[in-house]
């Protein structure tokens, strides 16, 4: 496919029926290909110059935007054409990735993973950590004629009360 404004891809989802969404970080917008023609169309967000990012489809169909260059989140409703945004907390937020689930709002910010209480009703974050963990690395000595190496470093999350965190591999939340 073509891209609408000559800069492509950096984040990809698909949605139930098939549509693919990707986002364009450098030209800060978020595209649409069409299963059927293969033609991108632009869907703007809502903040200009937001430096979209990655994108993520939840189970009803509508598109979860990290807004790099914002400190946002906005969620895109294909069925309505209609946009929500929510402002990350905490000074100069910068959300790499972003994933939904009920009740939750998991972002990466920087080397930051979050999985923050989120009421999509109230547009609020809500809740406190239960645990902080900053800075923790993994690192796995010689075995054999295995070398040593490093699984984790420098992570740094909050896991919150009744939820359940793994660490994963990959250049976003996996």
């Amino acid at each position: 496919f073509d891209a609408p404004k000559g800069r492509g891809p950096y984040g990809i989802t698909v949605t139930g029926d098939g549509t693919i969404w990707y986002a364009s970080l450098a030209g800060s917008y978020v595209g649409r290909i069409d299963p059927v023609s293969s033609v991108a169309t632009v869907v703007e967000p809502p903040t200009a110059g937001q430096g979209a990012r990655r994108v993520w489809a939840d189970s009803r169909g509508r598109v979860w935007v990290s807004e790099w260059n914002s400190g946002n989140v906005s969620r895109y409703d294909p069925r309505t054409g209609s946009w929500k945004t929510w402002k990350l907390p905490g000074e100069r937020p910068r959300a790499y990735a972003v994933y939904v689930e009920p009740g939750y709002l998991l972002y990466r910010r920087d080397r930051y993973l979050v999985a923050h209480p989120f009421d999509a009703r109230r547009r609020e974050f809500t809740g406190e950590p239960a645990l902080v963990v900053q800075n923790a690395d993994i690192e796995y000595p010689k075995q054999g004629r295995v070398p040593a190496f490093k699984a984790v470093e420098d992570a740094t999350f909050e896991i919150y009360p009744g939820e359940i965190v793994s660490v994963v591999g990959g250049s976003s939340l996996g």
